[in-house]
């Protein structure tokens, strides 16, 4: 296993404990704030392995030059820079009613329901009318960066043939 898929790894278990104990603002915090430092850091460890093969080096920068505007990359990439050089990123807890609500297609007695859910602040800076919802944010971005290291490890593997 690459030092790259690696970080990836342990990027998805630090979003792992911070689904297994919402019940604690403090781990959820740090938790999140670890999601994000080793997410980002998968593309840095994958730009060091691609070092020594000339043509995963060469498909790495031309990857990352299409990459690099995206406005998913560019706000967790302000979130690391702000959670290891100037603070902690602390989700915003939001409660919010549930009416009408259905199990099994059936419309249950009212009762006063509610689902709660984490928001990250500053989100509409770097993508307009996003919920701002920690988890799909962060599930959206694990998924992209998982995506980049299949195709990664795919050069890599023909790269290290030759």
């Amino acid at each position: 296993m690459t030092e790259t898929e690696m970080k990836l790894r342990d990027a998805a278990t630090q979003m792992k404990l911070a689904v297994d104990n919402m019940n604690n603002d403090e781990v959820v915090r740090s938790c999140i704030n670890s999601y994000i430092s080793l997410a980002r850091s998968v593309t840095f460890v994958m730009q060091t392995e691609s070092s020594e093969y000339p043509e995963l080096k060469a498909w790495y920068e031309n990857r990352m030059s299409t990459l690099k505007d995206l406005s998913l990359l560019r706000f967790f990439n302000a979130s690391r820079v702000y959670s290891i050089h100037k603070g902690v990123i602390s989700p915003v807890t939001h409660t919010a009613p549930i009416y009408d609500f259905k199990v099994n297609e059936v419309l249950q007695p009212q009762q006063k329901r509610t689902m709660t859910f984490l928001r990250f602040e500053g989100i509409e800076e770097f993508i307009p009318n996003s919920s701002g919802g920690v988890f799909r944010l962060c599930e959206e971005y694990y998924i992209l960066l998982k995506s980049l290291v299949d195709e990664w490890l795919v050069i890599r593997n023909a790269s290290s043939i030759k």
